[in-house]
């Protein structure tokens, strides 16, 4: 228990409640609560638009937003139903609310049981509304390193360059190259689908300009590629995605209409390799699995680093019975680095 918290002292504290605003619930909460006035004064933080310092002290802790809001009385950090349970202790008992959080959350045990399902709404709630996590504990981390893990350090120097991107950080990394695209008169079939959806090329060509910007931005954690096809000199055509960690290797790579394509990074023998899992609808925070490998075939691209500043890619659609029916591939040079 925080040292301040009556009637052990009369030393007036600072409380500090970082919750959630984009969750219904915790803004509600934050806005009914009210603590005992011999405790303090009471500050309430969106985390979503908190200063960086204070998110700083949260994760120099380990603590998850996206677990539990946090507490902070002084010096004293408290998260999820530790929070619940210190709010409990100094809140004031004016108000049916206020009696009800006391009711609930002053046994330590009784908070530990109950908090994991206001967490789950919580969740409900931003899948309903169509928002993101906090994913504070990423704040100024490179994306790509926690999915290549112990292997990152291996990558060579242009690989580590062109995923440099961090998380909730305006970075923008560029590189431009040439590249070829082909397909099958099957791909063919369906070219007039995916240029409507903008989710691939659908137009056949060598040596095209091709630029790609990898931008992060200072909301989220989602790496975003900016593709330019310039087919003609002054008219790119463009394709845009994102792609997000999801578990560990595992990744979602979003395109138009939450259309995405789930699958692992490795990295072995100097190459890295994106090895199809399937296809998804993001909805909100969620994916939903999309039963279309036997339709559309399986997607693989593969890396490979030329020199400090140079890679080589390809990537290639391979159906189940018409083998393969797309590739693009191409060699880029790093232009612009974090």
């Amino acid at each position: 228990m925080a040292s301040c918290v009556p009637p052990e002292t009369q030393k007036m504290c600072q409380i500090l409640i970082v919750y959630d605003g984009d969750c219904p619930l915790c803004s509600g909460f934050a806005r009914l609560y009210k603590i005992k006035k011999s405790v303090g004064t009471l500050k309430i933080i969106n985390a979503r638009e908190a200063d960086i310092e204070i998110i700083n002290q949260i994760n120099a802790r380990g603590f998850n937003l996206d677990l539990g809001f946090v507490v902070k009385i002084d010096e004293m950090f408290y998260h999820g139903s530790d929070a619940s349970n210190i709010l409990a202790l100094i809140g004031s008992d004016v108000g049916i609310f206020n009696r009800l959080n006391i009711l609930i959350f002053r046994s330590k045990i009784l908070s530990k049981i109950i908090y994991p399902f206001f967490r789950a709404v919580r969740n409900f709630a931003l899948w309903i509304k169509g928002k993101n996590q906090i994913n504070n504990l990423l704040v100024g981390k490179t994306i790509f390193q926690s999915i290549f893990a112990q292997k990152w350090n291996d990558l060579p120097n242009v690989m580590r360059d062109h995923y440099a991107n961090r998380a909730f950080c305006n970075d923008v990394v560029i590189a431009e190259g040439i590249m070829e695209i082909e397909f099958s008169k099957i791909f063919g079939l369906f070219s007039a689908l995916f240029r409507n959806l903008k989710i691939l090329i659908a137009k056949r060509g060598k040596n095209i300009f091709t630029r790609v910007t990898f931008r992060s931005e200072s909301n989220s954690s989602f790496l975003h590629f900016e593709r330019e096809f310039f087919f003609e000199k002054n008219h790119p055509q463009k394709f845009f995605s994102a792609m997000v960690q999801l578990k560990e290797n595992k990744v979602a790579e979003v395109m138009n209409y939450g259309i995405s394509w789930i699958f692992f990074y490795n990295f072995n023998n100097q190459k890295i390799t994106l090895s199809h899992h399937g296809y998804a609808l993001k909805i909100g925070e969620f994916f939903l699995p999309l039963p279309l490998t036997f339709l559309f075939g399986k997607v693989y691209a593969e890396e490979i680093a030329i020199s400090d500043d140079e890679f080589a890619m390809k990537m290639t659609i391979t159906h189940f019975v018409f083998s393969e029916i797309y590739r693009y591939q191409g060699q880029f040079k790093i232009i612009k680095k974090i």
